[in-house]
């Protein structure tokens, strides 16, 4: 799975265009809560790794993503599953907006996972 471990282009352009889409869902008039906003946030970012991994070919079957305590930033793992051989691996991610606002996302493959 040599395509794999740097996934952050993929990543951020996924970012980029889940934040520019439009909502499937019914128009709302009341803003969304605090919690709502939060909640909405980090499935988009563990939606635009499961999408960066697709686009890749490989299978994610597990992400989990939270909000630091800062709120500076996601960190989260994945486990990914190459379709041909099946073999699985971890990876630690990272998402945080640089100085200019600009999304960053990436995934790195953990050497020895918990």
């Amino acid at each position: 799975m040599p395509g794999l471990r740097n996934t952050t282009l993929i990543i951020s352009a996924s970012l980029l265009l889940a934040a520019c889409s439009t909502s499937d869902g019914p128009s709302r008039d009341d803003p969304l809560t605090e919690e709502e906003t939060a909640a909405h946030e980090q499935t988009l970012i563990e939606n635009a790794v499961r999408d960066a991994y697709e686009a890749e070919g490989a299978e994610v079957t597990e992400v989990t993503m939270e909000l630091a305590p800062d709120g500076s930033r996601y960190t989260g793992r994945a486990i990914v599953r190459d379709p041909e051989s099946e073999a699985e691996l971890t990876v630690d991610c990272r998402y945080y907006t640089d100085v200019t606002g600009a999304p960053q996302l990436s995934c790195d493959r953990v050497n020895n996972p918990e």
